[in-house]
């Protein structure tokens, strides 16, 4: 388990202090990173969130990539998950990514409005 803790727009790692533009929505341990979401909170509507809101960063608070690495083209996004032992990432416009965090891969994209 990683040694972290997150308030407002920073994330903590391992004593080593990281600042952001934006709101640290949510972290999540999956498979010894941190994934982590900003968000805007002054603003609810999606097209006031930041692109590329999410990140990877490893037990040394060191960023290893951002989701525009994998998914290739400019978004925002709603947050993260787990599920099927995927890192599920769904953006605003309905659709589900399953990524491989370590080949940093799409595996299956799935729209689900």
């Amino acid at each position: 388990m990683l040694d972290f803790c997150f308030n407002n727009n920073e994330l903590i790692v391992n004593n080593k202090k990281i600042s952001f533009d934006y709101h640290v929505k949510d972290v999540i341990e999956y498979n010894d990173l941190l994934i982590v979401t900003l968000d805007n909170i002054v603003s609810r509507r999606a097209e006031d969130q930041p692109l590329n809101n999410i990140y990877a960063y490893n037990q040394d608070g060191i960023i290893l990539w951002s989701i525009i690495d994998i998914i290739k083209h400019d978004n925002r996004y709603g947050g993260a998950s787990v599920e099927d032992g995927c890192l599920l990432v769904h953006d605003f416009i309905g659709i589900n990514y399953y990524i491989d965090v370590i080949e940093k891969t799409i595996i299956k994209k799935r729209g689900v409005r």
